[in-house]
């Protein structure tokens, strides 16, 4: 092996460690994050939240994945190598054992996220050194960010009622249980011009925008809901229209608000298709010219 070589493989395994220990120190920003907004609600006892692994804990966890799979390709006497793996495993598993026994025997609390969260920083640092440099990445943006989402899923929780949990599980029935077992081509029985299937899809489409546009002013009040119509509109003005009709027959205090919104839900529309003409006048251009 030239000089070069040996430069670039140490190289590589300098990225493949430094990656392994930012991994976990993403996933550890957003803990020690929520560690700080737990302190601001709950002053009481700041030394008991003192005790929850932040950005180090986890950086250096995943520095232990890496070095689990690099150490065979560092040492070249095999059973010191595997001895050292063994015991790189054992101190990971161990230190998310302690952490979590700790927590929920003498702290009394319960919840298994940061646990899971350890665990996962361990894989990761495992799959940087393994070499999957992407996959290590991406998957500890996707955690972090679901972490992050906890606040807001609570607050969402908070403001919605059983009934209202329920009636998005029906529709959920409707979608995925009852819509698979509409055949493709069925129609109408007296004129055979309507296909139920079509007929179907936008009766879906109707029935979750309605529900989004009520969900959206619950949350976010009465302000949101031009959002939602805009928004609706580039999806499927037609239904969005039609939802906005229904919310405007119930909610007699905010109809010109609705209706400014069923006019901004066109204009969603004409947007979109003013988008899709020039797409397509675009590709027929370059066809032309080729």
């Amino acid at each position: 092996m030239d000089w070069l070589s040996l430069i670039s493989a140490s190289w590589k395994i300098l990225f493949k460690v430094m990656v392994s220990f930012l991994v976990g120190a993403l996933i550890g920003l957003e803990r020690e994050k929520s560690r700080i907004a737990k302190l601001e609600q709950d002053l009481k006892d700041p030394e008991k939240l003192a005790i929850y692994p932040g950005v180090r804990s986890f950086s250096f966890l995943g520095l232990i994945g890496a070095l689990t799979i690099l150490v065979p390709s560092l040492i070249s006497y095999q059973q010191l190598a595997l001895w050292i793996c063994t015991s790189l495993i054992i101190m990971a598993v161990l230190l998310i054992i302690l952490y979590t026994s700790y927590r929920m025997f003498i702290l009394k609390e319960g919840g298994i996220t940061t646990s899971i969260a350890l665990g996962i920083a361990y894989l990761l640092g495992f799959m940087a050194g393994a070499g999957l440099i992407l996959e290590a990445i991406s998957i500890s943006v996707l955690v972090t960010f679901i972490l992050a989402l906890k606040f807001k899923i609570q607050h969402v929780i908070r403001g919605i009622s059983y009934t209202e949990l329920l009636s998005a599980l029906e529709i959920g029935i409707i979608i995925f249980l009852i819509g698979p077992l509409i055949p493709e081509e069925i129609y109408d029985p007296l004129l055979h011009i309507i296909n139920l299937r079509l007929l179907y899809v936008f009766f879906i489409i109707m029935l979750l925008l309605s529900y989004m546009s009520y969900i959206t002013i619950k949350l976010r009040g009465i302000k949101a809901l031009s959002y939602f119509s805009f928004l609706g509109g580039l999806i499927n003005s037609e239904a969005t229209t039609v939802s906005l009709l229904r919310l405007y027959l119930k909610e007699r205090d905010i109809r010109d608000l609705i209706v400014g919104s069923i006019i901004l839900s066109n204009v969603a529309m004409l947007i979109r298709n003013l988008i899709f003409i020039s797409f397509l006048s675009m590709i027929q251009h370059l066809e032309l010219a080729t």
